[in-house]
């Protein structure tokens, strides 16, 4: 099973792809441009690493409330990647930002150094990167998700906390 995990930004969007729960890719995708432009750069640069990696579940960051007055560009942004998915008959897996950050932290609201410092201490994993950090997390949540759905993890495979959110997304 492989998830691509999405932390959309205009200006350095993560992507992480998990193949069998390990990392098999993981990139930045930013752009020159501005505007429409900007937004056609960042879809034609996802549906790159969506064609060549070809998941079977595409998972990205719900908004967060803190967009330091670009709601409406990052809204557009957001609804693209929703669009462009869908059409390719991949309904997006939406991951609440502080869902992310709890699943990794135990914390919802934290500094992203320690959604960092918690991938490598909890996944051996390491990123120079929040961005790619967080599109990693939001993969690694939706992975485990899946199995959950599928019968292959049970509710004392979580911690508390890690619980705490599966089970928002398995009702």
């Amino acid at each position: 099973m492989k998830i691509m995990g999405i932390d959309q930004s205009l200006t350095a969007t993560g992507v992480a792809v998990l193949e069998d729960g390990e990392l098999e890719h993981s990139s930045l995708i930013k752009s020159k441009h501005k505007g429409i432009k900007r937004l056609l750069d960042i879809k034609t640069q996802l549906l790159g690493v969506f064609n060549t990696y070809k998941p079977d579940y595409v998972s990205m960051e719900g908004y967060g409330f803190m967009t330091h007055g670009r709601a409406f560009e990052l809204g557009e942004l957001g609804g693209i990647i929703k669009v462009t998915f869908a059409e390719l008959d991949m309904m997006p897996v939406i991951i609440h930002p502080s869902h992310l950050k709890k699943f990794v932290t135990g914390k919802g609201n934290c500094d992203k150094s320690l959604v960092l410092m918690n991938i490598y201490k909890k996944y051996k994993v390491e990123f120079d990167n929040d961005n790619i950090a967080d599109a990693y997390a939001i993969a690694r949540v939706v992975w485990e998700i899946m199995l959950m759905k599928n019968g292959k993890r049970t509710r004392k495979d979580f911690t508390k906390d890690e619980w705490s959110v599966i089970k928002e997304y398995t009702k």
